[in-house]
């Protein structure tokens, strides 16, 4: 039993590492997420206003889902959606935020850690290893915009596509991973930005 509980851990990644704050911060969004499209899918299923400990989240929910206007264009189920998708994109990306600024005391290690790496590797000095940083480092800001424009994509797309994409509520799952990989890439960045000030 111990031997498969040291398999199972050996799959997880090392604490304080970027893959372990990736891994934070999906599983997170995810959790909220499913919570709130369980919530609204309930919520829309009750013939009348729910009574009891239901009534303030229900009024919480409707708030939120209201601020994120669907546009008079779109049928009531549809505006409902995009509304959805609003809610949750903005859900993510708050979660992301706050664990990418509570990460702030792991970016100088994170950045020392890919020096070491390149270091190691023992093709790159002085002058070479900047250039390989500084690369690493725009690439990095280049897979931060990508993922955020295919959040934005996402929610342009939405009234014009009847796509599986934006016809099921569980889809919207793929906030969390875009969200996630948006997280990762700026985590990447910050570190490959302090290891090219060190």
């Amino acid at each position: 039993m111990m031997r498969r509980l040291a398999c199972l851990r050996g799959l997880l990644p090392r604490s304080g590492s970027v893959s372990s704050a990736v891994l934070r911060v999906f599983l997170v969004s995810t959790f909220c997420s499913l919570a709130v499209i369980a919530m609204t899918d309930f919520l829309d299923e009750q013939p009348e206003r729910p009574a009891g400990w239901l009534e303030p989240l229900s009024r919480l929910l409707n708030a939120a889902l209201a601020t994120f206007n669907g546009g008079p264009e779109l049928s009531y189920d549809r505006a409902r959606s995009l509304q959805l998708y609003r809610l949750l994109l903005t859900l993510c990306l708050a979660v992301a935020i706050c664990f990418f600024i509570g990460s702030r005391n792991r970016w100088k290690s994170w950045g020392a850690a890919l020096r070491r790496v390149y270091e190691d590797s023992g093709c790159l000095h002085g002058r070479e290893l900047g250039k390989a940083i500084m690369f690493g480092y725009a690439q990095m800001i280049l897979g931060l915009l990508g993922a955020i424009c295919l959040l934005v994509w996402d929610d342009y797309k939405f009234g014009s596509s009847e796509d599986v994409m934006y016809a099921e509520q569980w889809t919207y799952l793929r906030i969390s991973i875009v969200t996630s990989l948006a997280f990762a890439f700026a985590c990447y960045a910050a570190a490959f930005r302090t290891c090219s000030l060190a």
